[in-house]
């Protein structure tokens, strides 16, 4: 059988068998085929045809393609940390520099309107000119943004144990336990509750007290949007995958993915 071949690009008798296959796929009403996908991601050498395959593989199965796209961003991405992945979701050419436009397009990607995301677009290059001294903030160097402590503790790799990946994981998964505090979903109000905790643990005085109302105000506003593009609801799932920095790929159009897809390749 001519399908995907590991090695090869995908040529226009192979997108016909594609299609072919995929009509036989849904009178069968067939399951979730992990390696095919991958060999898609791997291989398919049409936009076009790779947006129209992961459209239809997330309308089919969006639980099985949620975690096998996340599965190959972490493979593509994996000497980066979950924040380094996180912000490479708006560096869709895979250039390791984040650009004004590029992330503003991100964020659309993301459904939010034109405004919000140059909005939101602001702030992550301005905390990121200030991180890294540079108007294109360089992705290697994002671990020098400043964030709130819960934020960098999950999101930085410890450097002391690079290489042991599940104790890291362990550690993400006990902070996002103490964000849920044994609830199934956040609710706005319980974002606004752990705003105010992570505020009263961490007091400060003075001039600080002004940057310190900021930054909370930045962390409503983050959990917020987080809550609005993973469909008004947030889940210990979603937290997971958002600080392993992998989330925005699962969620957003698979139209926007496919280059995504295309430039980790390289």
């Amino acid at each position: 059988m001519k399908f995907f071949n590991n090695n090869s690009p995908l040529n226009d008798e192979d997108a016909t068998i594609v299609k072919d296959k995929e009509k036989s796929s849904v009178k069968k009403n067939s399951p979730f085929l992990p390696d095919t996908f991958r060999a898609a991601l791997n291989n398919m050498q049409s936009e076009e045809l790779l947006s129209q395959y992961l459209e239809k593989q997330a309308q089919r199965h969006p639980e099985e393609y949620r975690e096998a796209i996340q599965d190959f961003v972490k493979d593509k991405l994996a000497s980066r940390t979950g924040l380094m992945r996180h912000v490479s979701f708006f560096d869709p050419k895979n250039t390791s520099e984040l650009e004004f436009f590029n992330v503003v397009q991100g964020f659309m990607d993301l459904g939010f309107d034109r405004f919000s995301s140059f909005g939101m677009t602001c702030l992550v290059i301005g905390g990121g000119m200030l991180g890294t001294q540079s108007i294109k903030p360089p992705i290697e160097n994002v671990h020098d943004l400043q964030h709130p402590m819960f934020h960098t503790a999950a999101f930085n790799r410890d450097r002391s144990k690079s290489k042991n990946s599940a104790a890291h994981d362990k550690l993400v998964e006990r902070l996002v336990d103490q964000i849920m505090m044994g609830r199934d979903e956040l609710e706005k109000e319980d974002i606004l509750a752990f705003a105010d905790e992570i505020e009263k643990k961490h007091p400060v005085a003075g001039p600080s007290k002004i940057g310190q109302y900021l930054l909370k105000q930045l962390q409503i506003l983050a959990f917020n949007n987080l809550k609005t593009v993973c469909g008004d609801k947030l889940t210990k799932k979603d937290l997971m995958d958002f600080y392993q920095g992998t989330l925005f790929y699962a969620v957003a159009e698979p139209a926007s993915v496919a280059p995504r897809v295309m430039a980790l390749r390289m």
